[in-house]
């Protein structure tokens, strides 16, 4: 029998060619998750964010940026009263700001503007009604020195401001000199289920696989997802486990929005530097039918980040061979997706009590509506 593959393991080093890694690359990968685990725990500055009322992800280069910095990100914020609670994880930040900000104004800053788009000046800084002093001046990051680049962090700021005011206002990052290099708007959490369904063949496979099924429901707590899946049509020969070939009898979710053409690579982001999917497949592939389940696999994205994503199966050699693309998911008549708000402390037990009581008449991902 050939050795079955251990879903979410990974050991730090290998002799074999596909798991290869020098010392300072397992060294940048284990503290960058070890931030970025921080970051999920809610345990950054010893702050926790419990009732997630807005964030900010999929960062752009700000309007008039032409430089090389490409910032990736995702910045939680929860209000009290006037008062913003802000919970932050980056990648590709400016690397000068591994020891703080200069003396240079807004050096190495994360600031919430007054502006709303994103495509045009994102005006001042954002601060009304009482507050009359501006209150990002010292507000400011530290590039951990894992790769220079990457962050994490929290704090509060008195804006005068309520969680209805700053929605839909733009969050911009600065470098060391101060410019305007990254931007994201302020929107509510996307709280819904996901699920990817209706599998078609990879654009390029001419193989004799179908597959078809469905990956789902995938929710998100913080920047880490979990999905369960049943599948028909993948690769029998992957029934006692995975070869050592990359992406052996895989099932990832891929960085492309298209199931036509390229579906690009593993898509993670933020602070985690380090490929999360390598190891994550279908197992017990007899007769070519695979169920199983995925939890808390922390790829730094959002849930919002997941939506028109390319799901991808690969068979026993690592050949992609089916797509279907993530889609909010959709409940039958009488019954109604359930929300999850993306607490930044999660619940192991989390999606185990969230389907539980779910009623026999609804599939899992809904429940009874009203």
């Amino acid at each position: 029998r050939k050795p079955r593959r251990a879903i979410l393991r990974r050991p730090l080093f290998s002799a074999t060619a596909r798991n290869r890694t020098t010392r300072s690359q397992t060294a940048m990968n284990v503290l960058a998750l070890a931030a970025s685990a921080l970051f999920i725990a809610g345990k950054v500055d010893a702050q926790a964010l419990t009732n997630v009322q807005a964030e900010a992800t999929q960062f752009v280069p700000y309007f008039n940026y032409d430089g090389d910095l490409a910032v990736t990100g995702t910045v939680f914020i929860e209000s009290a009263g006037t008062t913003q609670n802000l919970v932050y994880a980056f990648r590709g930040m400016d690397p000068e700001c591994i020891n703080g900000a200069s003396d240079a104004a807004n050096s190495c800053g994360i600031h919430i503007h007054e502006g709303t788009s994103c495509s045009e000046d994102g005006l001042g800084h954002y601060y009304t009604g009482e507050v009359t002093e501006d209150p990002w001046v010292t507000v400011s990051f530290t590039s951990l020195a894992v790769d220079n680049s990457s962050t994490t962090g929290s704090f509060a700021v008195t804006t005068g401001g309520t969680a209805d005011d700053i929605m839909g206002r733009a969050l911009v990052v600065h470098a060391f000199s101060g410019a305007r290099i990254a931007c994201a708007i302020i929107k509510e959490p996307f709280v819904y289920p996901l699920v990817a369904k209706d599998f078609v063949p990879y654009f390029n496979y001419e193989g004799n696989l179908a597959s078809s099924g469905e990956v789902g429901p995938i929710t998100t707590s913080a920047t880490g997802q979990s999905f369960s899946y049943s599948l028909s049509g993948v690769d029998p020969a992957c029934s006692d486990g995975a070869s050592d070939a990359a992406n052996s009898c895989g099932l990832h979710i891929h960085a492309g929005t298209s199931c036509a053409e390229d579906g690009l690579g593993h898509y993670y982001t933020g602070v985690v530097l380090s490929d999360p999917w390598t190891n994550i497949g279908y197992l017990d592939a007899a007769d070519g039918a695979a169920s199983g389940s995925v939890s808390n696999l922390f790829t730094g994205a959002t849930q919002a980040d997941l939506v028109g994503r390319a799901v991808v199966i690969h068979d026993y050699t690592g050949a992609r061979v089916a797509c279907a693309i993530i889609t909010p998911l959709e409940c039958p008549a009488g019954c109604s997706p359930i929300t999850v708000t993306p607490e930044v402390i999660p619940l192991p037990s989390a999606r185990r009590l969230l389907f539980a009581t779910n009623p026999p008449t609804c599939p899992e991902g809904c429940a009874t509506s009203g």
